[in-house]
């Protein structure tokens, strides 16, 4: 991480806790879109304080984010809840140019940190994929009786969203780093996924309000609870795209060909999902490292984006051809 990103964010930090005035800073977390710092109060609770990053998303998308995981902590899910400024708002804009939120913080271990011989036995991350898999479904559920404020606003993950001439994270076919071979690919990667997406939508896929990256760092694992974090993406979207995004990332896991079936069976056990809508699932997973390719080229803070780059390509070019042709 860039040294002067993470002095810059905890300035702001430390400037966003004069709205907090029980909270004192405890330690700097990560950051990717947003630089993450955790608080405690003076009762000894513990928090999440936001840094957001400037210009990804506007104030009233905060908002609404804010809103919903509101009303998810409402209906029973086990979700980060806002914390209201001493001004009694949930979304702070400090002195020094910076737009914060405070979320609470809940236990748990990540799921990104599950590797091999850290399980009781194999079927105990069958079991959290399939927890999982009904996590989305209940999100899903809820959602589509989500009654939200006549300001909600929140961007959606759709074919401009994806594929447009400024897609919410980034020109993916014009990253610097593709070869003449490379860019072509990406154009035809464009053109099929388009169409794809015009067929999907005439059928009726499901779109509706999703979380958008259900990776597993963002999936923490709390002994028989398996619930989300990070709603920072969120928004309206392909359900299957939140499926999709759950899957990619459970390849870094072992046995990721079995955990995708739990995950299948978690949702289908609280949710309907047609098999017409399942089968989209690798051209989904196309459109997530499509994406990758455009979210890496403008975040050079992060301090992988070469490994990022060299990983999503790769796959486009093997796994991801395969797909083009039988779908072009």
């Amino acid at each position: 991480m860039n040294p002067d990103s993470a002095s810059k964010a905890l300035r702001h930090a430390e400037a966003a806790l004069d709205f907090y005035p029980e909270w004192s800073l405890v330690r700097f977390v990560d950051i990717r879109e947003n630089a993450i710092f955790e608080i405690e109060s003076q009762d000894a609770r513990r928090a999440v304080l936001r840094i957001h990053r400037p210009d990804y998303q506007t104030a009233s998308a905060i908002r609404s984010e804010l809103e919903w995981m509101r009303y998810l902590c409402a209906s029973g899910m086990r979700v980060p809840e806002p914390i209201l400024n001493r001004r009694d708002s949930p979304l702070t804009h400090t002195p020094s140019g910076a737009t914060v939120s405070v979320l609470s913080w809940l236990p748990g271990t990540s799921l990104s940190e599950f590797r091999d011989g850290q399980f009781k036995d194999a079927s105990e991350l069958t079991r959290i994929c399939r927890r999982l898999g009904c996590e989305l479904a209940r999100l899903h559920n809820l959602s589509d009786r989500f009654s939200k404020s006549a300001g909600f606003t929140r961007w959606s993950w759709d074919s401009l969203g994806f594929l447009g001439k400024t897609p919410h994270w980034g020109r993916f076919w014009e990253h610097p780093s593709l070869s003449t071979d490379q860019r072509r690919l990406m154009t035809k990667f464009r053109r099929a996924v388009r169409n794809k997406l015009q067929s999907w939508d005439a059928m009726g896929l499901e779109f509706g309000l999703i979380h958008a990256d259900a990776l597993p760092e963002n999936v923490l694992v709390d002994g028989e609870d398996v619930y989300l974090i990070d709603f920072d993406d969120c928004g309206y979207g392909y359900r299957m795209y939140e499926l999709a995004v759950a899957v990619w990332g459970l390849r870094s896991l072992p046995g990721h060909s079995a955990l995708t079936a739990a995950l299948h069976s978690g949702y289908c056990a609280a949710r309907p999902l047609p098999d017409w809508q399942w089968k989209t699932l690798e051209g989904f997973i196309v459109v997530r490292n499509l994406l990758c390719l455009g979210w890496i080229a403008d975040r050079a803070e992060i301090g992988d984006t070469d490994e990022r780059f060299v990983k999503h390509t790769q796959w486009l070019e093997s796994e991801g051809v395969r797909w083009l042709e039988s779908n072009s």
